[in-house]
């Protein structure tokens, strides 16, 4: 005769949880990474970093992302850095045909050192960043429209 395990049940029941776990962790680090790193733009004093797979640094001079997005800018460098839209350090002024974000036409938007500032893109185009303290330094944002499935 055989003795039957009541273990089997338990068991069976454990692995499930275990793998459930997982999945709910890494989803849950997705998110995390998402949030930090997939739109976070850093500015250095000599580029602008963007974070791809595995938090792989890259030097950047654009980025695409999707209508109604946010991007995360943190300024890395030892001095205040003032971001708009427009080329090597000149700032477009806001005009009523305009699409990009209200925050980065002139006077543009200042972030401190180590400070992050979030700058949400509501409409599809193609927008030059740029700064007044790094002229040499230029970002496209090719915001696309959303997906309408």
């Amino acid at each position: 005769m055989s003795k039957k395990s009541s273990n089997g049940c338990f068991g069976c029941l454990g692995t499930l949880l275990v793998y459930g776990f997982l999945f709910v962790g890494i989803g849950g680090c997705t998110n995390y990474f998402d949030y930090h790193y997939n739109h976070r733009v850093e500015i250095t004093a000599r580029a602008f970093i963007t974070y791809g797979f595995f938090f792989h640094q890259d030097q950047a001079t654009s980025i695409g992302i999707t209508e109604g997005d946010t991007l995360h800018f943190l300024n890395k460098t030892s001095e205040p850095v003032l971001i708009c839209i427009g080329y090597y350090g000149n700032c477009t002024t806001y005009n009523v045909d305009a699409q990009g974000p209200r925050e980065l036409y002139a006077p543009g938007q200042q972030i401190r050192p180590g400070q992050i500032a979030d700058v949400h893109f509501a409409n599809a185009g193609t927008y030059v960043i740029t700064t007044d303290t790094l002229p040499h330094l230029q970002f496209t944002v090719n915001v696309q429209e959303k997906s309408s499935d």
